[in-house]
């Protein structure tokens, strides 16, 4: 499968995995609060429904939010705030017809893209910004599927932890440990084992020292940590609702270091 067919793929899979918690949901359940600060459940829906409806060209909505909101904390949290703001009058249906509106309109997109155009072709990103699809595209199918993740954790309706989606998240997940560990560890050295268990096992293997990802464990890792891939998941988006770092992994070897890691996998903004 190319990369091109992986994005599209898990595109394909967030869509379906938010039509499907759409439908099990009662109305009482869209107010609910998520992990995600300040945002219910029908805020992450509008989340995701803004910021589509902007990268296939449609104008930004002319809103501003209410000033002094505690979760809005910088120009980019300002930004994604208008797009649900706008929404949070609509009645919930609405936003749901305007999510299978705008679906249909990137499926028919990503069903056009070429792998040349996937490779070379400008896309409208985050605040107006000019990327191209191959960048972007992982980034958008992680950001949906982490929202549905929020939603589904807010209504206890667990589900699609694997499956393109998943892989596309995991697979960014991944790149975020490597970036960001050793900077936050910058004054350790040594290999880190992370090993992640249940729906979407997967084991990466962190050089402290040289910032990279080795294909095997080495005999003896300084720190060999274990948890669960649904547990990961709110605590490396650094969500609310996520475990206690403290409690939410298995250390064995440096057990100080290894849970200084686990406190420090949160990447999203």
């Amino acid at each position: 499968m190319s990369l091109r067919e992986l994005f599209v793929e898990g595109h394909r899979d967030a869509y379906a995995g938010w039509r499907e918690l759409i439908d099990q949901l009662e109305a009482s359940d869209w107010d609910r609060p998520t992990g995600c600060p300040g945002w219910s459940v029908r805020d992450n829906l509008a989340h995701v429904v803004g910021l589509e409806r902007v990268m296939l060209g449609d104008p930004e909505p002319d809103h501003e939010p209410p000033a002094g909101l505690v979760h809005v904390r910088d120009e980019l949290g300002a930004y994604m705030e208008r797009h649900i703001d706008v929404r949070r009058g609509l009645p919930i249906q609405q936003v749901v017809d305007e999510f299978d509106q705008t679906v249909r309109r990137r499926l028919d997109m990503l069903d056009a893209m070429t792998e040349e155009s996937f490779a070379t072709a400008d896309i409208v990103g985050v605040s107006g910004a000019v990327t191209t699809a191959k960048r972007f595209l992982g980034v958008r199918a992680f950001d949906m599927w982490a929202h549905q993740q929020d939603a589904r954790r807010a209504t206890r309706h667990p589900g699609r932890l694997a499956g393109p989606a998943a892989e596309v998240a995991q697979d960014r997940s991944r790149r975020a440990v490597l970036h960001y560990l050793p900077q936050r560890l910058a004054d350790d050295d040594g290999v880190l084992v992370i090993e992640l268990t249940g729906e979407l096992p997967a084991t990466w293997v962190v050089d402290l020292g040289s910032a990279v990802v080795l294909d095997d464990a080495p005999p003896l890792p300084r720190a060999w940590i274990t948890m669960g891939w649904a547990d990961f998941v709110p605590l490396g988006c650094g969500r609310s609702d996520a475990a206690d770092p403290a409690t939410v992994a298995t250390v064995e070897g440096d057990v100080e270091l290894g849970q200084r890691a686990v406190a420090s996998l949160a990447f999203t903004p």
